[in-house]
């Protein structure tokens, strides 16, 4: 028959394990980095929060935070259907500075051939350079009107 162990060693072992526990757990709340803050709604307000979050493809907490600092740094939160407007058109305006840009490399291959009274060496050709700023110009309203609505 073996011996009992004592009961003073158990206890002692598990005095040492649940303050080593304690102690892991103190430790790791202290490099927690992320807070929690605890906020009650009415049934009507919430419902509110969450078709206004649902409707902007996040949850309600995270639309809470992302509204909070909006708030606090001046900026507006663009519905998905405006964002999706927005990014369209500079894909459009992109496509048409690359077209003015292939229009404009054949335009002034074609002018060194010809002859100057035909727009040829000698005559004023399409700047690329010029064009492509053109174009730039072209999308600075696109980025002004997202400034505007992020404000």
């Amino acid at each position: 028959m073996m011996p009992a162990k004592p009961k003073n060693k158990d206890r002692s072992s598990h005095e040492n394990r649940r303050e080593y526990m304690r102690s892991y757990i103190k430790k790791y709340r202290q490099k927690r980095t992320a807070k929690r803050v605890s906020i009650s709604f009415t049934p009507s307000e919430f419902t509110l929060l969450k078709s206004r979050a649902d409707a902007q493809g996040m949850r309600p907490s995270r639309y809470l935070r992302e509204i909070y600092f909006a708030f606090h740094e001046d900026e507006r939160i663009l519905s998905p259907e405006i964002q999706n407007a927005v990014l369209d058109m500079m894909v459009q305006l992109r496509g048409a500075a690359n077209n003015i840009n292939q229009i404009a490399k054949h335009l002034n291959t074609e002018a060194k051939s010809r002859p100057f009274w035909f727009g040829g060496k000698n005559s004023a050709s399409l700047d690329p350079k010029q064009i492509k700023q053109s174009i730039l110009d072209l999308e600075k309203p696109v980025v002004d009107f997202l400034r505007q609505w992020q404000k």
